[in-house]
């Protein structure tokens, strides 16, 4: 039986997974910067368009911290941390001998985000943010923080992965077990 191993024997993603797995964190990216792009385009600074009345705005904001503004003005930290995180997936994902759907589909979502918000921070210094989410009630409305593309991937991800820790059958990660989804 031929291995999942890549052909100089190191492990990783097998080649013929390979190209899924860019096709998925470039598509992820790319989705991303595109929509940011349109929607920064549409919107002005603070600018807000309400799409799906009661339930989802366009609002345009930034964000120097990380999810849900924690951390906010620490927008160097942010992109030290995102630049590392994007290097430990791939390293992952090229060090695991084998892996389900959902763990390679996860680590390429996360991988995807991460690299639509590692761009932001490059680029600009800051996330661009669009998508509100929210709901009237008789005593006003409750919003969910200002989010992107990106963070949508990154929450998938990171769901798809802890599935694949839960179910499957074991596989062999560099010398420790994990599941197979």
């Amino acid at each position: 039986m031929k291995s999942a191993r890549t052909p100089d024997g190191a492990g990783g993603v097998p080649a013929g997974r390979r190209g899924v797995f860019w096709a998925v964190t470039a598509g992820g990216a790319v989705l991303d910067l595109a929509t940011k792009a349109l929607a920064f385009r549409l919107l002005t600074a603070g600018g807000r368009l309400e799409v799906i009345p009661g339930l989802l705005d366009l609002w345009r904001s930034t964000n120097t911290g990380c999810v849900f503004g924690i951390g906010k003005d620490s927008g160097w930290l942010m992109t030290l941390v995102s630049a590392v995180a994007a290097a430990v997936v791939v390293g992952y994902a090229f060090r695991a001998r084998e892996g389900g759907n959902a763990t390679l589909w996860g680590l390429a979502l996360v991988l995807g985000g991460a690299v639509g918000n590692l761009w932001d921070r490059l680029l600009y210094g800051h996330v661009r943010d669009f998508l509100s989410v929210y709901v009237r009630t008789q005593s006003g409305e409750m919003r969910w923080p200002t989010f992107n593309v990106a963070d949508a991937l990154l929450c998938v991800g990171v769901g798809l992965l802890v599935l694949a820790s839960f179910a499957g059958s074991p596989v062999k990660s560099g010398g420790s077990a994990e599941r197979r989804v």
